[in-house]
């Protein structure tokens, strides 16, 4: 690194990991915004029930069709996060091994522990988000008596998967 001279200005560049960082985190902000906006469309402007969930319409699409783009914009915002935290891998075991050593007693952890302690972080983390989703979907109960549109379980398909097999049975035979 060549020192500075008082005729020689110092770059004004961020580094590159800051430059990338900053750009991770802006579009994560962006898609926290429009995350929060078609929630509050799905809530407000169309909600559930309205007209059977069919009739109300905002820029050419349905209910079902804006709770699509706010489900992809749910993965978009959790692949961000984890973008950002592995960008920030080094800190977050910091910090968790901070907490592993204030509560043991610790006082001087290898980085092969802080590691660790990171790692078994992230996996208790996604343990719980993954048991949350699997114990809901043991729960899952059908709402009525019609027991091929839903069934917890057993329903597996999107939208009108359930009715295929009701419109095969009820069409002419040729």
């Amino acid at each position: 690194m060549v020192p500075d001279t008082p005729n020689s200005q110092p770059s004004r560049r961020p580094p590159p990991s800051q430059a990338i960082n900053f750009v991770i985190d802006l579009i994560s902000l962006l898609v926290l915004l429009a995350l929060a906006a078609t929630g509050l469309l799905l809530k407000y402007v169309l909600p559930p029930g309205s007209r059977g969930g069919r009739g109300l319409r905002l820029w050419g699409m349905d209910r079902h069709e804006w709770g699509d783009i706010h489900f992809w914009l749910s993965i978009a915002l959790a692949v961000l996060v984890i973008v950002h935290l592995a960008l920030h891998w080094t800190w977050v075991c910091a910090v968790v091994a901070r907490w592993v050593s204030r509560s043991s007693g610790a006082k001087h952890l290898t980085p092969l522990r802080r590691s660790a302690y990171g790692v078994a972080f992230l996996i208790a983390v996604v343990a719980l988000l993954w048991g949350s989703v699997w114990l809901a979907g043991l729960k899952t109960t059908s709402s009525g008596g019609d027991r091929d549109q839903g069934g917890g379980q057993r329903y597996r398909g999107g939208r009108g998967a359930a009715v295929l097999p009701q419109v095969a049975e009820r069409a002419p035979a040729q």
